[in-house]
């Protein structure tokens, strides 16, 4: 069985890659590039559509915990630009939403290398708000191709591996 849920978690991943990779399509890179990454965007129009379209996703996809964008400070500093954590989940804190410019500093080794432009599947992981199997997805600019911002779809770890025990 470890090698049949070997299989499963891998394919599990893949496809919550591929989720992620297709939901990080819908977020408009214009849009992230007008962000300051402050406070201040809560007024944005950009951040209002962005964060629209953000939850309005993660409201129909149960399993997904909470859907957000992530930036890069100069100094190597993680931060939120938008994030829909805030619902009540079953098991789940009930936290407020990061705010913009919010830090983030329970960085991993798969999270960066995603801020270097690479889809990665990390976790489980636990951060201050849980234990969380991620996808993260970089958000390129099309003009430089450079990575603006990091789109990340995190499941709740408990779930994740009923699920693959299940399957298995």
């Amino acid at each position: 069985t470890d090698v049949v849920g070997g299989h499963v978690d891998r394919e599990r991943r893949e496809s919550i890659q591929r989720t992620a990779e297709s939901v990080a399509s819908k977020v408009d890179p214009g849009k992230v590039g007008k962000l300051k990454g402050n406070i201040s965007d809560l007024e944005s129009p950009e951040y209002q559509s962005i964060r629209t379209v953000l939850q309005k996703i993660n409201d129909s996809m149960p399993k997904i915990v909470c859907i957000y964008l992530m930036g890069q400070r100069n100094g190597g500093e993680l931060f939120f630009f938008v994030d829909t954590e805030g619902d009540v989940r079953e098991g789940m804190s009930n936290r407020a939403p990061a705010q913009p410019g919010e830090m983030y500093s329970d960085v991993t080794e798969p999270l960066l290398r995603a801020f270097r432009g690479e889809t990665v599947t990390d976790g489980p992981a636990t951060d201050e708000w849980g234990t969380f199997v991620s996808a993260r997805v970089p958000l390129m600019d099309p003009k430089t191709g450079q990575c603006i911002a990091v789109f990340g779809m995190d499941f709740d770890a408990r779930d994740w591996i009923w699920d693959v025990a299940d399957h298995a």
